[in-house]
């Protein structure tokens, strides 16, 4: 954001770089300003129709939601973020939907831990076939 202020706004850069000031913002328990940054994403992704933008502005308002015990909500987002990247043949970025996903259903109660763990160990085999083990979501 800070680069963004001396440099100017930039259409690319935010659509990029919108998602990890949404993390940043939920790390530091800064919630509006979460969902603030996820709006514009979305705006973004919608006036310019596509497809990995739209699929990251969800994968970012799920976070919004995660953060604010909006599980099922925030499944939804998901699983929409995670169809959208699929549709990219994104499948890292798919995979991390589902990891966040399985996250998000292990805290929602004890009665989805299974398809909690279900979930997970799809996103290890799709991040060690990769390379890319210990993937934060």
């Amino acid at each position: 954001m800070e680069t963004a202020r001396r440099h100017g706004h930039c259409v690319t850069c935010n659509a990029l770089l919108l998602p990890e000031a949404v993390r940043v913002a939920i790390a530091h328990g800064r919630d509006d300003e979460a969902d603030e940054l996820a709006r514009r994403l979305e705006k973004i992704a919608e006036e310019f129709g596509s497809r990995a933008w739209v699929a990251m502005a969800r994968h970012a308002r799920a976070r919004v939601l995660g953060s604010r015990g909006e599980w099922d909500a925030g499944c939804a987002a998901l699983r929409a973020a995670r169809d959208a990247y699929l549709a990219s043949d994104a499948i890292y970025d798919a995979a991390r939907c589902r990891a966040l996903e399985a996250e998000f259903l292990a805290a929602s109660g004890p009665d989805l831990k299974a398809k909690a763990a279900e979930l997970a160990a799809q996103a290890r085999e799709v991040f060690a076939l990769l390379g890319a083990p210990g993937i934060e979501n």
